[in-house]
C-alpha cells in the first residue's frame, strides 16, 4: 500500500471515529434530555396531584370552621381545629396540616387604624410588644409609617424619601401589609429582627381584635403595662381549663389577679381590643406526593357559621429527587 493511500486510509478511520464521537454525544445528550423531560413531568403530575389534595383539604376545613362557629361563639386552644393533623398517607402521598388563630398574634394592620384614640392603643401594645421580645420599640414608627397612607415621617420612623435613597429604590407602602414577608423592606429589618418578632405578629386586611384565648404569654403581657408575666402566665394556666367565654369574663380575672377595678382594667382592655372569638385562620398545608414536597399556606376569614373564605393562598415546592 502506498503512502497516499495509508494517509487516506487514516483520515478515514479518524472521520469514522469523530462521527461515532458525535453521534455517541447527541445521543447521550437525548437520552439526558428524555431523562429529565420524564423527571419534569413526574414532578408537575405530583405538583398538580398534591394540589388537588390540598384544594379537598381547604373544603374540608372550611366546613369544619362553620360547624365550631354553629356550636358556640368561643375560639380557644382545647377545641378540635387547634390540634395539629399528623401525617395521614393517601394514595402515593402523605398530608398533613395544622391550624393558626391568626387572632391570636398582634395584626401590624391594626397600625393604620383610622380612630384616632384607637390607634394610640395599638401603637402602645405594639411597642410593649417589642420591649418584651427585647427589639427596639423604634420599630413600631416604622412600621406606622409604611402601614399609614400620608408620607409624614413619625420620629424614628420612615417614609418614601429614606428608601428612595436605597439601590434599588423604591417607596413605601402607604397600605396595609400584605404579607409579613414585607418587613424586610423596612428601615430596621434585617432577618434576625424578622425571626423573632414573626411568631408573634400577623398582617391582616382589616383591624382585629387579640384573642385572649389563643395568644401567647408576650403578646398577652404587651396588653398593659401592668400585665406581668405572672398575670399572664395566671391566665394561661386558667384558659386551659376554663377559656373566657366574654371580655367581662377575662377583666373580673384580671381583677383578682392584680387588685384594679375592673372599670379601670376596662379603660385599657377595650372590647374593641381583644375578644374571645377568631375570625381570621392560617392554615398550613404539607403534601408529600412521588418525588414533590408541596407546601401551601391558606389565610381563611370566617365570617360567621354559613360564610368561611379564601382570602390569601401561598404555594411552596421543593423537590426531593
Amino acid at each position: 500500500m502506498t503512502s497516499g493511500n495509508k494517509q487516506q486510509s487514516g483520515f478515514a478511520l479518524i472521520t469514522v471515529l469523530l462521527v461515532v464521537a458525535i453521534v455517541a454525544m447527541i445521543a447521550s445528550q437525548l437520552v439526558y434530555q428524555q431523562a429529565l423531560d420524564i423527571k419534569r413531568t413526574e414532578s408537575r403530575l405530583n405538583q398538580a396531584q398534591s394540589l388537588a389534595v390540598a384544594n379537598g383539604m381547604e373544603i374540608w376545613v372550611k366546613k369544619g370552621l362553620k360547624l365550631d362557629a354553629s356550636l358556640n361563639r368561643t375560639d380557644h386552644l382545647q377545641e378540635k381545629w387547634a390540634a395539629p393533623m399528623p401525617p395521614i398517607p393517601f394514595a402515593g402521598g402523605e398530608v398533613s396540616g395544622r391550624l393558626i388563630d391568626l387572632q391570636g398574634h398582634f395584626n401590624l394592620n391594626n397600625l393604620a387604624d383610622p380612630d384616632k384614640e384607637g390607634v394610640k392603643i395599638w401603637q402602645q401594645i405594639a411597642q410593649r410588644l417589642l420591649l418584651h421580645l427585647k427589639l427596639d420599640s423604634q420599630l413600631e414608627s416604622v412600621i406606622s409609617d409604611w402601614v399609614d397612607s400620608d408620607n409624614v415621617a413619625r420620629l424614628d420612623g420612615a417614609e418614601s424619601d429614606f428608601y428612595l435613597l436605597k439601590n434599588p429604590s423604591y417607596r413605601a407602602g402607604n397600605q396595609n401589609l400584605i404579607q409579613l414577608k414585607e418587613l424586610a423592606l423596612l428601615k430596621g429589618f434585617s432577618p434576625p429582627v424578622m425571626q423573632v418578632l414573626e411568631p408573634y405578629v400577623a398582617a391582616l386586611p382589616k383591624v382585629t381584635t387579640i384573642n385572649i384565648n389563643t395568644a401567647p404569654k408576650l403578646v398577652l403581657s404587651a396588653l398593659a403595662d401592668w400585665m406581668n408575666d405572672q398575670v399572664s402566665q395566671a391566665w394561661i394556666e386558667q384558659r386551659k381549663t376554663d377559656p373566657a367565654t366574654s371580655v367581662a369574663e377575662f377583666r373580673r380575672f384580671l381583677a383578682q389577679q392584680t387588685g384594679l377595678d375592673t372599670k379601670e382594667i376596662a379603660t385599657v382592655i377595650q372590647d374593641d381590643v381583644v375578644s374571645v372569638a377568631t375570625h381570621f385562620f392560617l392554615l398550613e398545608g404539607r403534601f408529600n406526593y412521588g418525588v414533590v414536597q408541596q407546601q401551601v399556606d391558606t389565610l381563611l376569614y370566617r365570617e360567621n357559621e354559613n360564610n368561611v373564605v379564601l382570602i390569601q393562598r401561598w404555594f411552596g415546592m421543593t423537590n426531593n429527587g
